[in-house]
């Protein structure tokens, strides 16, 4: 395929030509570099020799169930910081949760615009490099390459994306993060995830993290904020505990 400027290797896992295409012509037009696998086999084996900086992965394909396909790369540690971008052409509810809960990036259900897909990758380059430093804060220790949370050398188990949204947070100490902007940097730009499951898995991270839990401040009416224990208080926030509404997370 013909390269990008700035050589940023974009794998495509699609079994359709046309679509194929469709997604190549869009990678280029953002200076990026396309590579094509047409079998779930082949681009798990791309995946791990190329090392691209994101993948785009269909999850109709004949040889192997796209979610499996998903599992395999977030389980692999050569491909599981890979950003990958799942198209579905069902747009089933349940497959956007699944896909979600295995790492997915993003999720998006066919048909698609140009603009929108362009939007996404850029999207989930930008968290990506956003998330490669190493955070710390008091006791609390996140790896995010190797997608490990501990304090004290404990290891914490969070979900994927309970890991996202702490990365997110951490990532951005003593700043304000409105609620709509965790939602779109740990969910993408998926008009089928509600805003109350920012709540949900901000209550769901706290808990897990016990003590450490008490630096993601609520700021009222605003969204959330990491603040580390030894700072001095920037706004009134309300009970770390709990989350400002109730009910399950969305997609």
């Amino acid at each position: 395929m013909s390269s990008g400027t700035d050589g940023t290797l974009v794998l495509v896992i699609e079994e359709e030509v046309d679509v194929t295409q469709l997604v190549c012509h869009v990678i280029m037009q953002e200076q990026f570099k396309p590579v094509t696998a047409h079998s779930a086999e082949r681009g798990i084996q791309i995946a791990e020799q190329e090392q691209p900086k994101a993948i785009i992965l269909d999850l109709m394909l004949g040889d192997l169930d796209g979610l499996e396909v998903l599992k395999r790369l977030k389980e692999n540690p050569r491909t599981r910081a890979i950003p990958i971008i799942v198209l579905d052409a069902k747009s089933d509810r349940s497959n956007c949760i699944k896909a979600l809960e295995l790492g997915a990036e993003d999720y998006i259900s066919h048909p698609f615009s140009n603009p929108e897909l362009a939007l996404r990758l850029r999207s989930a380059l930008r968290r990506s490099r956003m998330a490669l430093s190493f955070l710390t804060a008091g006791d609390l220790e996140v790896d995010p390459i190797a997608m490990r949370v501990s304090i004290k050398g404990r290891p914490v188990d969070l979900s994927l994306l309970e890991f996202k949204l702490l990365c997110v947070l951490m990532s951005r100490p003593g700043n304000i993060i409105p609620r709509e902007e965790l939602l779109h940097a740990v969910w993408g730009n998926n008009p089928q995830v509600e805003s109350r499951s920012v709540d949900t898995y901000v209550y769901r991270v706290r808990n897990k993290l016990g003590g450490q839990g008490g630096m993601m401040t609520t700021v009222r009416g605003r969204g959330y904020m990491f603040q580390k224990l030894d700072q001095d208080p920037l706004v009134q926030t309300s009970n770390p505990r709990a989350p400002e509404s109730a009910g399950s997370a969305a997609c």
